[in-house]
Formats: structure tokens, sequence, C-alpha cells
């Protein structure tokens, strides 16, 4: 996977070596890797580099463009509780019924951890993998997914094998909501690069809700909506002839769409080699989002001053 198709945001707020050696070695201490018969979960660093004629890298940290390309992976079972549930009920209705007593508390949770065991060696692993790009030069990392829990798992096993990796989430002096909102009361309002797509998700009090697609973001309709009180909660937009995507009020971008211009641009600097389009696919990425985010935080009144370092 090359085009990032989801954005977390974070800000490096101080030291940490991203020397690619000393990366290389420090990620290679948690490696990725299947799960034992009676596991729930690993979680560990993988190669995010593409295989070749079915081999898969070794390379865990991959600089490109001035930044760093890595990857985790979280092979886990997932135990449907129903099941759980199910098997739990009848092997307490069997003692129940055999000892003529009730089972509760402490019992019951023992046998609960009983039937996981059971039931673990018959779920199917599944893997989950997630991807970041670190900027040490603008002290950010770009993490694709919109789920915290995903993001901070990735985060955090870099911190527990670097040893410090002070970050925090993105956050800018206006509000999204406000901001986005102000572009739609005054499209004059809106920064240079900034274009509406005609879809929009606005929120008012007592959790009504108003789904916008396919309108004129400076229509009647829009209008009315805010006037009566509803704030954007997520808007569909463009950054120039680069890319779409959607902007939540929490600062999150997901269904990022590069245009295909620009993927087109990738393959062909790159010819047929396999390494190069993905070395040149990422350089471009990694460049229109360094600008992107830029533009994107001044929009929003710039980042607070104990964020910028």
């Amino acid at each position: 996977m090359t085009w990032f198709r989801k954005l977390s945001m974070y800000r490096i707020t101080g030291a940490a070596n991203f020397e690619i050696e000393t990366l290389e070695a420090a990620m290679a201490t948690k490696p990725a890797r299947k799960l034992a018969d009676l596991e729930m979960k690993h979680y560990g660093f993988a190669s995010p580099l593409p295989a070749q004629d079915g081999v898969e890298s070794t390379i865990l940290a991959h600089p490109v463009a001035g930044a760093i390309l890595v990857s985790a992976v979280c092979n886990f079972r997932q135990i449907p509780g129903d099941a759980v549930k199910d098997e739990l009920n009848s092997r307490i209705a069997v003692i129940e019924r055999e000892q003529s007593r009730k089972v509760r508390g402490k019992e019951r949770a023992d046998l609960k951890d009983l039937v996981i065991q059971h039931l673990m060696p018959r779920v199917l692993p599944k893997q989950k993998r997630t991807t970041a790009l670190i900027l040490p030069a603008q002290n950010l990392i770009l993490v694709n997914t919109t789920k915290a829990a995903d993001a901070e798992d990735l985060l955090s096993s870099l911190r527990e094998v670097m040893g410090s990796l002070p970050v925090r989430p993105l956050t800018t002096v206006d509000a999204p909501s406000a901001v986005m909102t102000g572009w739609l009361r005054d499209k004059e309002s809106m920064p240079e690069n900034f274009f509406t797509l005609g879809d929009a998700l606005l929120v008012g009090d007592e959790k009504s809700r108003a789904q916008l697609k396919d309108m004129d973001m400076a229509g009647e309709e829009v209008l009315m909506h805010l006037t009566s009180g509803m704030s954007v909660s997520n808007l569909l937009l463009a950054f120039g002839d680069q890319f779409s995507y959607r902007l939540s009020d929490k600062l999150q971008i997901e269904q990022i769409r590069f245009e295909d211009v620009i993927m087109q641009d990738a393959k062909t600097s790159a010819g047929d080699d396999v390494s190069q389009t993905f070395d040149a696919s990422l350089t471009i990425m990694i460049g229109t989002f360094t600008k992107f985010i830029g533009e994107l935080t001044q929009a929003f009144g710039g980042e607070p001053d104990h964020q910028s370092i």
C-alpha cells in the first residue's frame, strides 16, 4: 500500500533519534509474527515495502524523500461474544443441574476463561496493518488511520522500542468545526487551495443531523441549516487539483483520493520497476501532504504555542 487513504496527524514535541540504522535495530526487537495456539494477540513491526517475486522485504524503516515509512501488524483472534456466552451458559447449566447450586462470582469468571481457552484454537487469526510516515524535518508523524486506538498502538510500540517518542495529536488554535462552518457561510473566506465538493454532515442541538450530498454548499438549503444553529461536523473537500478528502471536526482526514493524473505521474517517472514506482508515489504523497498540512493548520489559525517546537 502506497497511497494513504486516511490521516491522523501527530506533532513530535521533543527529541527522538530517527537515524535509520538505530530505528531499524530498535524495531527489529519487536517483530510481527504469527500467533501461538493459545495466544489472543500479538503486535509487532513488519516491512512497509511490497513483496517482490513473492519474497517479503526485511527492511522495517524505509527512508524516502526525507521521510521514513514504517508499518506495524496486529495479529489477533476475535472470538464472537455470542459463542462465548452460549458455551459458558451451557457449562453453567450442567454444573447447576448436577450439583444443585448456583455458579457465581470468581467461579463464573474462571469458567469463562476456560471457555475462551477452549474456543481459541478454533478461531482463525485475523490481521490488521497500520502504516505511518515519520517526517523528522517537519516534526510530524502521519498515521494511515482515523482510529485513535490503532494510531496509539503504533506510536506506543515505537516509543517502547525507541525508549522515547514524545508526540501529541496535531491541534489548531481555531476549532475546525467553526472554521468549516464559516467557509459554508462565506465561500470567499475559504483558503486558495481549498474547495468544497458538495457533501457535508451538519449537526445541531439535541442530536439533530443533516447529511447533505451532491448539493451546492453555497445554496439556500445549506444556509438555512446554518442559520438554524447547525455547524459542520465533516466536510468533503479538495486540495487544489491534488486530492479529495473528508475533513472532520476532530481534524482527522479520511476518504483521501489522489487524482489519477497524480498517480500516473508516479508510474511514468518510475517506469516498470516496482520499487521505483513505490518510492515515486511516496515522494509525491510526502510533498503533497507536507504542503497540505502547512496550509491546513494556517487556515485554522496555526498551532497553539505549546505545540510548536
